[in-house]
């Protein structure tokens, strides 16, 4: 049984999200790939940085517009601002530490990435997914029963920095297919994650447990 996420609470913008407060760049005018938890090893924040610059560096044509959001606070901090700093992509990035309005930076995003080592279920890519987003996440642990390949986004071998990058200009390419796979996430996770689901599926599981 999939952990229960507020599809109320995370949904998508209506229209153009507004600017979140304190972000420098402009949802409207930005093209925005971020991610959000705690900057840890297992959560490889690192690698998003590495793929983020690596995919501007073979596609120039972003550079213009797209721009990293990272959200979370941790030892890994030092790590990601050096892959910018030394890639001279700073200013293209957001690194705001921790938020207490995560539905609303996940509103102002375009693409969600999820680059961990490691995950069980996560809770942030299925609020990225009830948020409307399509998202790119490394296929370890749950991962591949949340993400349908081509479907509600891509899947990407873990630590492999090309396969990232390339998989976040070929969200940036095709507006279109992002679109279409971010509704279809919206879709999957009103069926699979939203909190009266989640309440159900336990009481026919309690139900058949007390009749047993």
């Amino acid at each position: 049984i999939a952990n229960g996420v507020d599809t109320d609470t995370f949904a998508p913008a209506h229209g153009v999200p507004r600017a979140v407060p304190g972000c420098p760049f402009d949802p409207g005018r930005h093209w925005l790939v971020g991610t959000v938890g705690r900057l840890q090893t297992v959560k490889n924040q690192p690698l998003l940085a590495r793929a983020f610059v690596r995919a501007l560096q073979d596609n120039p044509v972003m550079r213009d517009a797209a721009r990293l959001v990272i959200v979370g606070e941790g030892p890994l901090r030092a790590e990601v601002e050096r892959v910018l700093v030394e890639a001279d992509m700073s200013d293209l990035a957001w690194l705001p530490g921790a938020r207490a309005d995560v539905a609303d930076v996940l509103r102002s995003l375009d693409l969600f990435v999820l680059p961990s080592q490691a995950e069980g279920t996560s809770c942030t890519l299925q609020e990225a997914m009830a948020s409307g987003l399509p998202v790119v996440a490394t296929a370890v642990g749950g991962t591949p029963d949340l993400v349908q390949e081509g479907v509600t986004g891509h899947l990407v071998p873990p630590n492999d920095e090309q396969a990232l990058a390339d998989a976040m200009a070929r969200a940036f390419s095709d507006p279109g297919t992002a679109a279409r796979q971010g509704q279809a996430g919206r879709e999957h996770a009103l069926c699979r994650f939203a909190m009266g689901t989640m309440v159900r599926q336990y009481q026919q599981l309690f139900d058949r447990e007390g009749s047993a």
